[in-house]
């Protein structure tokens, strides 16, 4: 109810991410996220102002034409990780990276948390050829597979 009052319309929102420049084919854009796909999506719904289509490979494109293909997502790349499991706090435990401000489930704590997680994932797990394997894979196939069926 708060956001309804308080809240910005979706409307309003799409139309200043779109005038960010932070949309719509722009290479030098890298998203990093912890299990974005839902977020993309619910994104994506706001940008275009209708159903998300049901169909994976329609989806993909306009996730490409609106977000690039620049994505990791670090939920997806500690399955690939010997030792690292759970959620975002566990994983930045285990890898030793602190929550500097904020608390747990606040959009711009988690957002550093996850950046710096990323970061540490990077730096001790994967060589960068390694890492391209990830871009705009991370796991939408089976977020959608489990979904639109």
């Amino acid at each position: 109810m708060e956001n309804k009052e308080k809240g910005i319309r979706s409307g309003d929102f799409a139309r200043l991410l779109l005038v960010s420049r932070l949309v719509c084919k722009l290479p030098s854009v890298t998203w990093v996220t912890f299990h974005g796909a839902y977020d993309f999506g619910f994104l994506i719904k706001i940008l275009v102002r209708k159903m998300l289509p049901g169909d994976l490979w329609l989806f993909m494109r306009l996730v490409k034409y609106y977000f690039g293909t620049e994505f990791y997502d670090v939920k997806y790349m500690i399955r690939h990780c010997d030792g690292l499991y759970g959620g975002l706090e566990r994983a930045s435990k285990s890898l030793n990276v602190d929550r500097v401000a904020g608390k747990s489930h606040q959009a711009g704590s988690d957002s550093l948390l996850t950046m710096q997680t990323f970061m540490k994932l990077k730096d001790g797990y994967f060589r960068r050829e390694q890492l391209n394997g990830f871009k705009l894979e991370f796991g939408f196939s089976e977020v959608m597979c489990s979904t639109v069926v």
